[in-house]
């Protein structure tokens, strides 16, 4: 390492900017979605880095500025990172030392160079080698561990610009956290990989009854080396996937772009559209896709060839393998009835059922135990979504309940005491996350809301927006955020600095009446509680004070100053919120101050939270806070607002408020609730104005 290199910490701040500049993607650029499109967040600044060194700024920027980093594939033009010059491959002891930001696509094409190929792959290969590392990625056969258990060594950068080599030697607690740790322990920079020889795989594919599948299931899994299910549940059958290694020449499976492209992709798509809104479709499309494949083939390919298939959005769960008949029994029976009932869900197809081996990788859903896995697929057909929530809600009920793990890539509502009881070894990862990284910079929303997320956390948490920790796509990128902190300094991290001077006499005397506070301190706060504050101390501070400043960053053509205090309403309930909002300036709420109160659903950030002004406003959105940003996740069924204007994990507290007191100045005439409100504002603008000043001063006392 160069002395300059040593020495990032004396390099002024804004040459560090300078230094970054070259390798920061346009502001217009800095919003990420993950590979469904089912999540989305926009950091302060994504960093495309091109060297070790490079990633090693990123990291002093962040220590710097407070701010977190996480490391993810990205949708964007290539970056060195991914590069494929950095190989170091060792037939003899059938190795690769690859970048980490390679895609699996990718690394195939180049370890077909050396005659090599990977182990076991997944259903799909546009991931990051890092994704799959970090994830726990798998693939099925019985003997056949995730894909985590093929690497021998790790490179990492960690929170301190150090880069470490860890194996199951060397750094072995390190090593084994990091390979199902969803990047919290550092960046993957190199993977020392197992491979094998280049193989072909030679699978046979022939459908099968139900039944056939469930009494036979350990004689097929023992029938070939990768044995994977394919469901169709409406129909009741099953197409079983059997392969083995081969040196046969290739031989295609004599499917043609007609039966396979046209019938099998473009028209099953076009049926899928049409069951949005016309349900019974669906069964009929299944049918029609069992159809399609209802007859034994055989096919020889490379192996990841073999392995790839198509799908676009999925929850995925493993069970040991001891309950998968059981498991699979109740959720033919969940599906059988809700195929019954005209109004019940439709669960697209197929459900992909399968298996890999046992390991000892701390929080890998295969350890410690033969796993079966149970994934339900929901297609987006041209893009468009589907309803998926509460059928993946009753999916994911009925796996728990045979001792279910998530697959990490995916989402899941599980916190830190459900994977306790699931992860024996929970703790120490928890350690080694605390021992690497003790100020947090490599944990987002999601590691505080699974890891840490406790009664003690609750409201600081609520401040941030759930962003899932998968890396779905290409190239290797980062993103600069402002989750919260650990729990030493947890009451700073949801914390605004507030200027003393800016709350009116007008407004302290209002929150004084209200809430008892007795002196100026207590309301104006100007700056955060120390920083070594216990988390256990944090209800000396009941109110944190939002500055409006955040709404020139979303509009800078209304930039006014705007005021609010929120906070839990008492330490016995940590699920209501009440937010006191100063009245927009230059509006007839102008002066007034506004209570409301925030409920929060016990899934949340899954789902949004209620908002009701007390007491009611005069207004014609009336006292029930009803904009889209509230609205349930998902499609609208009434065809009015888009999914994307609707409630996601991503939205915060703070942008729901901004969009509530934008609503005071600017009625929703369309869909108002107080309808002779809006026949006054529409006809005598002037009186509605004046109603309002004299609600606002009745409120105040005046």
């Amino acid at each position: 390492m160069s002395l300059f290199e040593n020495k990032l910490q004396d390099i002024p701040l804004h040459s560090l900017y300078e230094l970054l500049r070259p390798i920061t993607l346009p502001p217009k650029l800095t919003r990420f979605n993950n590979w469904g499109l089912a999540f989305y967040c926009t950091p302060l600044a994504i960093f495309e880095p091109e060297s070790l060194h490079q990633c090693r700024l990123v990291l002093e920027l962040a220590r710097r500025e407070g701010k977190t980093v996480r490391a993810v594939g990205v949708g964007h033009s290539p970056s060195d990172l991914a590069c494929t010059s950095g190989y170091m491959v060792d037939y003899e002891k059938r190795c690769a030392l690859v970048e980490a930001g390679i895609t699996l696509h990718d690394l195939h094409a180049e370890l077909n160079k050396y005659n090599l190929a990977m182990i076991n792959v997944g259903s799909i290969s546009d991931q990051t080698l890092a994704g799959i590392v970090t994830t726990a990625t798998h693939g099925s056969g019985i003997n056949y561990g995730v894909m985590s258990t093929n690497v021998r060594a790790l490179k990492l950068l960690l929170a301190d610009g150090r880069a470490v080599v860890c194996s199951r030697t060397e750094e072995p607690d390190l090593f084994t956290a990091t390979l199902c740790g969803l990047g919290a322990t550092g960046i993957l920079l190199e993977v020392l990989l197992d491979v094998e020889p280049a193989f072909r795989l030679k699978e046979v594919q022939e459908p099968m009854s139900f039944d056939d599948m469930v009494r036979d299931m350990d004689h097929l899994l023992q029938s070939a080396q990768h044995v994977r299910f394919w469901w169709f549940p409406a129909v009741d059958k099953v197409i079983c996937s059997s392969a083995d290694r081969t040196y046969e020449a290739p031989k295609p499976s004599g499917s043609s772009w007609f039966w396979n492209t046209f019938l099998g992709f473009h028209i099953i798509q076009m049926f899928l559209f049409l069951g949005r809104y016309l349900p019974f479709l669906n069964i009929w499309t299944q049918y029609f896709s069992f159809w399609l494949s209802n007859k034994k083939s055989v096919g020889i390919d490379d192996g990841h060839r073999i392995f790839n298939v198509d799908c676009k959005f999925t929850t995925e769960w493993s069970i040991p393998y001891t309950n998968a008949q059981a498991c699979i029994q109740e959720l033919r029976s969940w599906i059988q009835h809700e195929l019954a009932d005209p109004n019940g869900m439709r669960p697209h197809f197929p459900v992909e059922i399968r298996f890999s081996a046992a390991d000892d990788i701390w929080l890998s859903p295969s350890n410690g135990q033969l796993t079966c896995w149970i994934g339900f697929i929901q297609y987006k057909p041209y893009g468009l979504n589907v309803p998926y929530q509460a059928l993946f809600g009753n999916f994911e009920a009925i796996v728990s309940r045979h001792r279910g793990r998530p697959h990490w890539a995916k989402t899941h509502k599980l916190r830190p005491d459900d994977l306790r009881r699931l992860y024996p070894r929970f703790d120490n990862f928890l350690q080694v996350l605390e021992r690497v990284d003790p100020s947090g910079v490599f944990r987002n929303e999601y590691y505080y809301c699974t890891y840490y997320y406790d009664m003690t956390l609750i409201p600081a948490i609520m401040w941030m927006a759930l962003a899932i920790a998968t890396v779905p796509s290409h190239n290797f990128g980062l993103l600069v955020s402002d989750p919260p902190r650990g729990t030493h300094n947890i009451v700073g991290a949801a914390y605004v600095r507030q200027d003393a001077t800016s709350w009116s006499g007008l407004m302290r005397s209002k929150l004084d009446q209200q809430h008892g506070w007795t002196n100026t301190e207590q309301c104006d706060r100007s700056a955060p509680p120390d920083d070594r504050i216990q988390a256990a101390d944090r209800w000396r501070f009941t109110r944190w004070h939002v500055h409006g400043r955040c709404v020139a960053q979303h509009n800078p053509a209304r930039s006014r100053k705007l005021h609010l205090a929120i906070g839990p309403i008492s330490e016995s309930d940590f699920f209501t919120w009440e937010a006191l909002i100063s009245g927009p300036k230059d509006t007839p709420f102008e002066g007034g101050i506004f209570a409301a109160k925030l409920t929060f659903p016990s899934d949340y950030p899954l789902s949004p939270f209620k908002m009701r002004f007390e007491p009611p406003l005069f207004h014609p959105n009336n006292g029930n806070v009803c904009i889209s940003i509230l609205h349930t996740p998902g499609d609208d069924p009434t065809m009015y607002e888009s999914a994307s204007e609707r409630w996601s994990p991503v939205q915060s507290v703070e942008k729901v408020i901004l969009s509530v007191i934008s609503m005071l100045a600017e009625p929703n005439l369309e869909s108002g609730a107080n309808i002779d409100c809006c026949k006054l504002y529409r006809e005598n603008k002037g009186e509605y104005e004046r109603i309002v000043r004299q609600s606002v001063k009745e409120q105040l006392g005046l």
